[in-house]
């Protein structure tokens, strides 16, 4: 391959790519091959250049048709559009758009190494080493990207041995690059040696050599960071050793560098918060910039930081209380962002919320308020002084900062949401005039819909109740019926008083909502008119994505009528399996669905999570038993102490748990487990909802526990 590293072009690559039609390669390549050179024909400087630009096209095109793209796959389809995009990058007038695109069909969907990829990979490599290709800096970070996503894949995709073996036959180019003439391709040269798989410790003593000697600080930071990540996969003594050569290369060196040094010396032993704290508050944070490490805002650099940091709960909250006391507004909302990111990882951290947010509520930045605002909410707080704030701002203008503190207050279990709610039970906007009601959002970070504040208030549904029923009744189809109707259902038999505004909701184009809700506040066929019912019910039946089961065990529960539950089920002594649906609905048979148990009985033990919710409520239902159906949902949730991270499937098993009174030995140890454990069983959600579904299945297993009396109140060891 003619060497672009030692030709210096006098006219851009298009212009050359223009020059070099048909015709002249035509001409131009019978020359290359015979070994024409400068010395031997006296060619102009520009026709020398064009003759070493042809050999270089020839020897890509050759290795591109070599390859039989077509049978090759991208995150697209088929790989037959790689080749225009690889010859692109050489001739293209913006060649970072083409990069941007090889990007999206080779790292699109992460955690996959395309078969595209590992013939894309070996070109890509020894385009980038040679000196003159364009786009340099972006074909370098591209390929880092890629040699990451390929280190998170695990031997049982096919196509992981394939890159283990050209990635590693190239890594010797890329640990070139560290010593690049072009300081942009040093900045991010190192990010394709961080996730290395093999040869680490060779490339950690090229990567200290090269950091030693390194005057660019962006190119030093990336090289340290590399360092830290590849530090874990080398011998113990190898680590000793590579930390103290990053003690002496850091000693003395400006905030960034330390930090970059503090991210090795943690791989070995403990680092405080403060030398975090030290770079995040430093002009000279920018400098992350311009790594291969963050690119992006300068909070960007935070929420990175924090990342990294992983496991290391009191640096990472000593990191969020620190930013919060930032005198720069934009660190202070970045360090709120910390703290909830902590708070949704583990469950005490929300006493720190809590204050946080309180001490924040005055902020002269309105940005800082509303993160304080929702921080403070989300965190249930039961101090009264900030309970007696959030009524103050409750009391304030329509706005964000009135309906977070209504939220708040509702939260805590304060009756002085109530009036507020009410209140916007009668204007004209439920919530304020920005908050769409359901289903939409409002700048972060994103308030419950009213319903779901609503729900928050079910203490006072009594006092509650007469507004939802008045503008529920004054309120067509829409979102914010919607809203209202799931606040009536979730209510349930309380919420009895509606019935009148719920029957001549029948009416409304979709009364689907309004059958459930019926069905939930208890109502039977005595109280409902089967005039209205039934049309509403078989014109709802028929539209495309309609909450079917919901539907029918709804109006089977009012009018005791099975036949739309059989409708949907395979006779009973067919061999017509059962589905997924079916499952959920055979139990509103009650005992008449006794034909079915032994069906049921034999399928749970291998059903998915949503069959056996079904599966295991509907045996109940028509048997009465508790075992077979407890057994079920227990084995759902038997993973939840190794690890796995809980989801609202889970909370629903328990709900339906608690409701049979199911309990063994094997389920106490887990119900201890989601009491006890500090950790949050959701995992790092990072949302008020996974916070939330975290603390009702704590409440949910010690209401079991408690059910169960004191032999099951005594923890585990």
């Amino acid at each position: 391959m003619a060497s672009w590293r030692r030709v210096r072009l006098g006219r851009s690559h298009r212009g050359w790519a223009e020059l070099l039609g048909v015709d002249a390669r035509r001409h131009l390549i019978p020359l290359i091959h015979a070994g024409v050179e400068r010395d031997r024909h006296p060619v102009s400087g520009e026709t020398d250049i064009a003759i070493r630009e042809a050999g270089a096209w020839v020897d890509l095109s050759s290795r591109l048709e070599d390859v039989e793209w077509e049978r090759l796959e991208h995150a697209y389809d088929n790989a037959a559009d790689l080749p225009a995009m690889l010859r692109e990058i050489s001739g293209a007038g913006h060649p970072e758009h083409i990069v941007r695109m090889l990007r999206d069909r080779l790292v699109h969907q992460g955690y996959v190494v395309y078969s595209a990829t590992v013939e894309a990979v070996p070109i890509l490599v020894d385009m980038v080493s040679e000196g003159s290709c364009p786009a340099r800096p972006a074909i370098v970070r591209l390929i880092g990207d890629l040699a990451r996503e390929a280190a998170r894949v695990g031997p049982e995709q096919e196509t992981k041995v394939h890159w283990s073996r050209r990635w590693r036959e190239r890594l010797p180019l890329m640990a070139d690059l560290l010593r690049d003439g072009d300081v942009e391709v040093r900045r991010v040269a190192s990010s394709l040696l961080a996730s290395a798989e093999f040869d680490q410790d060779r490339l950690l003593e090229q990567l200290l050599q090269v950091c030693a000697a390194e005057r660019d600080e962006p190119a030093r930071l990336g090289q340290l960071t590399a360092v830290a990540d590849l530090l874990p996969a080398v011998p113990v003594a190898a680590q000793g050793a590579a930390v103290s050569r990053v003690a002496e290369i850091v000693s003395g060196g400006s905030p960034q560098v330390r930090m970059a040094g503090a991210f090795v010396l943690r791989q070995v032993e403990p680092v405080g918060a403060g030398v975090f704290l030290d770079a995040l508050r430093a002009p000279d944070v920018e400098l992350w910039r311009r790594t291969w490490c963050v690119p992006g805002r300068r909070q960007s650099v935070v929420y990175w930081v924090d990342e990294r940091l992983g496991e290391d709960r009191d640096v990472r909250l000593g990191l969020g209380k620190g930013l919060v006391a930032s005198a720069d507004a934009a660190t202070r909302t970045a360090g709120f962002k910390v703290l909830m990111r902590v708070a949704s990882r583990w469950r005490s951290p929300m006493v720190d919320v809590a204050a946080a947010g309180f001490d924040a509520l005055d902020d002269p930045d309105e940005s800082v308020r509303s993160r304080a605002l929702f921080a403070i909410a989300v965190s249930r707080s039961r101090e009264p002084e900030h309970a007696d704030r959030l009524a103050e701002l409750a009391g304030g203008p329509d706005g964000y900062p009135r309906l977070a503190a209504i939220w708040g207050l509702a939260r805590m279990g304060d009756s002085r949401c109530v009036p507020h709610l009410l209140s916007f039970l009668r204007s004209e906007h439920l919530g304020y005039r920005h908050h769409q009601v359901y289903e939409g959002s409002v700048s972060r970070p994103v308030l419950p819909s009213v319903d779901e504040i609503l729900s928050e208030a079910a203490a006072w549904s009594d006092r509650l109740l007469p507004g939802v029923v008045r503008r529920l009744a004054s309120t067509p189809a829409g979102f914010e019926r919607r809203a209202l109707l799931r606040t009536v259902a979730g209510w349930g038999p309380q919420a009895k008083a509606a019935l009148p505004v719920l029957v001549d909701g029948l009416a409304t184009p979709d009364p689907t909502l309004e059958i459930i809700a019926l069905a939930a506040i208890g109502a039977s066929a005595s109280d409902v008119p089967i005039g209205l019912l039934r049309p509403a019910f078989q014109r709802v039946s028929a539209v495309p994505g309609v909450d079917r089961i919901g539907l029918i065990r709804a109006y089977t529960r009012i009018t005791g009528d099975v036949g739309p539950v059989l409708a949907e089920l395979p006779a009973a002594g067919s061999d017509e399996p059962l589905s997924g649906s079916a499952l959920h609905l055979v139990g509103a048979l009650g005992p008449a669905g006794a034909d079915y148990v032994g069906r049921l009985e034999q399928l749970m033990p291998a059903l998915d999570t949503w069959a056996t919710l079904g599966a295991a409520r509907s045996h109940w239902e028509i048997t009465g038993e508790v075992g077979p159906g407890g057994r079920a949902l227990a084995g759902l949730l038997v993973d939840l102490d190794k690890g796995r991270p809980a989801v609202k499937a889970d909370l629903l098993a328990l709900r339906r748990i608690a409701e049979m009174g199911f309990v063994n030995p094997a389920l106490i140890s887990v119900l201890w487990f989601l009491v006890r454990a500090e950790t949050r069983v959701t995992g790092p959600a990072g949302e008020w909802q996974g916070i939330d579904v975290d603390e009702m299945m704590a409440g949910t297993a010690r209401r079991i526990l408690d059910a169960a009396g004191e032999g099951a109140c005594t923890s585990p060891q």
